[in-house]
C-alpha cells in the first residue's frame, strides 16, 4: 500500500467523485496521495484535514488540488493563470520543485494559456527556488463541447478527434511528456459509461520529460467500492523519486 509520508515516492491522483459523500474517506484512507486532482467534490467530513486549492475561477467551485496535510511535499505558492487554470508550487523531497497544473476547470484544453505561461516560466521559477531543478505536471479533463468548438473554429474536420491531436501536439512542443500514452497504448477506462474511447480517457496526465523518467506506473483504479461512489474510476500515477 502507498504510504504518502514515503519520500522516495510521489503518488498523484484525479477523480471526479461525482458528489459522493464516500469519496473523501476513500481517498484519504485508500489511495491514499501525495497530490490529487478532484472533481465533484462534497463538503469534506469531520476528521480529514487536507490542504485544498480551489481551482475554478470561483470559491464555490468543486474542482480542488488536495495535498496530504502530513506528506513530506510543502506546498510554496499558488498562482492564476487564467483560462480557469490554477498552479500550485510545491517543494519536494529529490525533486527540488514541483509545479503543478490544474486544467480540470476548462471547458477546453488549456493549450493557449499554458503556452504564455510557458514564455514566462524560467524567470518564475527563479523567483521561488533558483538553484533547484523544477519539474511539471499537468492533469485536466477532455470535454467534447470544448474540442468541437475548438476544432471548429480552426476549421479541422473531425473536429473532436482533431482537436485533440492538435492539443496535445502543442504540448508536446513545450516539453510536455503524455505520461497516459507511455504506459497505455489502448484508452484507459475512466468514465465507465462513456460511449467511445475520446470520451472514456476523459483525463489527461502530462509531466515534464524529466519527471516522466521517474514514472513507475499509471492506471486507471476500480474496485467495489468505487463503483458505488460514481461512474468515474481515479487515475492513479506511482512515481519513484528517490531511493530504491
Amino acid at each position: 500500500m502507498h504510504d504518502p509520508n514515503n519520500n522516495n515516492r510521489l503518488r498523484v491522483v484525479s477523480w471526479n467523485m461525482c458528489n459522493h459523500a464516500d469519496g473523501w474517506a476513500y481517498l484519504v484512507d485508500q489511495l491514499k496521495p501525495s497530490i490529487a486532482f478532484i472533481q465533484g467534490a462534497t463538503e469534506i467530513p469531520s476528521g480529514i484535514n487536507p490542504l485544498l486549492i480551489h481551482s475554478g475561477e470561483e470559491a464555490a467551485s468543486n474542482t480542488l488540488i488536495y495535498a496530504c496535510h502530513n506528506s513530506p511535499i510543502e506546498l510554496r505558492s499558488t498562482v492564476a493563470l487564467g483560462n480557469g487554470i490554477t498552479a500550485a508550487y510545491f517543494s519536494a523531497p529529490y525533486l527540488g520543485g514541483l509545479f503543478v497544473f490544474d486544467g480540470h476547470s476548462q471547458s477546453a484544453p488549456p493549450i493557449q494559456a499554458i503556452k504564455r505561461f510557458a514564455k514566462n516560466l524560467n524567470p518564475f521559477v527563479r523567483w521561488f527556488r533558483s538553484s533547484d531543478p523544477q519539474h511539471l505536471l499537468l492533469s485536466g479533463g477532455y470535454q467534447p463541447e470544448g474540442l468541437k468548438e475548438y476544432g471548429e473554429h480552426k476549421r479541422l474536420k473531425a473536429p473532436i478527434v482533431d482537436a485533440r491531436k492538435d492539443f496535445e501536439h502543442g504540448l508536446a512542443k513545450i516539453g510536455f511528456e503524455n505520461i497516459i500514452r507511455a504506459r497505455h497504448v489502448r484508452p484507459m477506462e475512466v468514465q465507465r459509461h462513456a460511449n467511445n474511447d475520446s470520451e472514456r480517457e476523459n483525463v489527461y496526465f502530462y509531466t515534464s520529460r524529466d519527471l516522466a523518467g521517474c514514472l513507475d506506473r499509471i492506471n486507471a483504479f476500480l474496485d467495489d467500492n468505487i463503483l458505488e461512489i460514481g461512474d468515474h474510476n481515479p487515475v492513479v500515477a506511482d512515481f519513484k523519486i528517490g531511493g530504491t
